[in-house]
């Protein structure tokens, strides 16, 4: 027989049984509400991450799709006349600029003009070859046997320019830049063609002509070429003591110039020579060398003048010949840098690379 105490005790583990049970129903709900909360929130981040993805992704293949149209003309095996084009076009950016993939792709296509027929085409391509190779008086001839059958014919005029300038006849330069701007009718050439003429008219002392056509050209809608533009802009400013403004310019170039960056940044160590900052010269210069670019050459020289200053004989020694080795002309390319130079600067360099300077 049950007793009253019986049923009471019974009564009361019953309960706390059922409130155990509870409690743990309760944490399991819980603990499935949370991991559906969860579920719910890495979806939603998962579902906005993927469609930023795929964004990017249609971004990415609306590029490729362009690049391809635009580079289907080179990839074709039977558009020599398009590949000749297209070497042809790079007389425009000047030869201080091409990347040694471009370099290449001119000296293959002046093999093939060379069995043509001689054109105003064919004949500067072979000529923007024989400057590539160092051969400026033959280029030089080239160019003009170019001109004389097309007088035209503004990408002769355009190649003809880089080797006035590599002959350091910068007035030459100058007025074959002009021609060239003169008589091209593709208005995409204008800026590239405006930002070679203005260093041309600095280099003659022409400053004020040398702001309108930085200006004009840095007013592009063409990145690359307002990319120029504003690098010769910064060496307007640089000769005008105005180093905030010429090293805003260089970084915007480069921000421009994403396959260029160093021809652009290496300038801004120039700055710091005139400055006098042998440790902001050399520890920049450092950096960029180790940048994965092929743009440019003037980094290496001036490490060796910051070096020099700072009594690093050795690294002056190693820097200056990492520049003999890597610069293509690099007489031609330390003359042009010599001009930004204060004079004991511009004759050491000079006297490293021009022995008869010494």
């Amino acid at each position: 027989m049950i007793t009253i105490d019986d049923a009471i005790s019974y009564s009361e583990r019953r309960a706390k049984r059922l409130s155990l049970i509870g409690l743990v129903w309760i944490v399991m709900m819980l603990a499935v509400a949370s991991i559906f909360g969860v579920s719910v929130y890495q979806f939603n981040d998962t579902r906005r991450e993927l469609d930023h993805l795929k964004s990017t992704a249609d971004q990415l293949i609306a590029d490729l799709e362009k690049t391809k149209d635009e580079l289907s003309i080179l990839k074709n095996k039977g558009s020599s006349q398009s590949k000749q084009i297209y070497a042809l076009s790079l007389q425009i950016l000047g030869s201080n600029t091409l990347t040694s993939e471009q370099k290449e792709f001119v000296k293959r296509q002046a093999q093939e003009a060379a069995r043509e027929q001689p054109t105003p085409n064919s004949l500067t391509v072979q000529a923007a070859s024989e400057l590539i190779k160092g051969d400026f008086q033959q280029a030089f001839d080239t160019y003009t046997e170019a001109v004389s059958l097309d007088p035209q014919f503004a990408e002769a005029y355009a190649g003809r320019a880089n080797v006035d300038l590599m002959l350091n006849d910068v007035g030459k330069g100058y007025d074959d830049l002009t021609q060239a701007l003169t008589v091209d009718k593709d208005l995409s050439h204008r800026p590239f063609l405006l930002a070679r003429r203005s260093s041309a008219l600095l280099t003659l002392g022409r400053i004020e002509e040398a702001e309108r056509d930085a200006a004009e050209a840095s007013g592009s809608d063409d990145p690359t070429g307002r990319g120029y533009a504003l690098n010769s802009r910064g060496f307007i400013k640089l000769v005008k003591k105005d180093w905030e403004g010429a090293q805003a310019d260089f970084r915007a170039a480069a921000a421009l110039l994403p396959d260029q960056k160093r021809f652009a940044l290496e300038n801004i160590g120039i700055i710091y020579l005139v400055q006098s900052k042998w440790t902001e010269a050399y520890d920049w210069s450092l950096e960029l060398s180790k940048m994965n670019d092929a743009t440019g050459g003037w980094v290496w020289l001036i490490e060796a003048l910051a070096a020099e200053r700072l009594g690093k004989d050795q690294e002056r020694q190693a820097a200056v010949q990492e520049f003999m080795n890597n610069v293509w002309a690099p007489e031609s390319n330390v003359r042009e840098l010599s001009r930004y130079l204060p004079g004991d600067l511009a004759q050491l360099a000079r006297s490293w690379v021009l022995p008869a300077d010494k």
